[in-house]
């Protein structure tokens, strides 16, 4: 399938495990690059090794959603890495209502 997503910058919010990582797997094959924020910093790293072998761009940004501030960081550490950010896919819950992507 080709999802014209090659090259594109997304983040996954959450993504760990269930539908987090098989969208960050189904991203990667499409040849999107990753930025992925997760609470379980190991299980972040280990989805993120796993990705990178399968020939991923990954950036791992250790993260609780439900904190406030947490994804404006997360955001800035996106843009300042890839230099850009086309979209935002949040499977974690709760988010911090204040927060705010931008």
């Amino acid at each position: 399938m080709d999802l014209k997503l090659r090259g594109s910058v997304v983040m996954i919010v959450g993504a760990t495990a269930g539908i987090g990582a098989a969208t960050a797997r189904l991203l990667v094959a499409e040849g999107a690059r990753l930025a992925l924020v997760a609470r379980r910093e190991a299980e972040l790293n280990r989805v993120c090794r796993e990705l990178v072998a399968a020939g991923g761009d990954v950036l791992a940004l250790p993260g609780d959603a439900s904190v406030g501030g947490a994804l404006d960081a997360a955001v800035a550490k996106a843009v300042t890495h890839f230099g850009m950010l086309h979209g935002v896919v949040v499977v974690a819950g709760p988010i911090n209502a204040r927060a705010q992507l931008h």
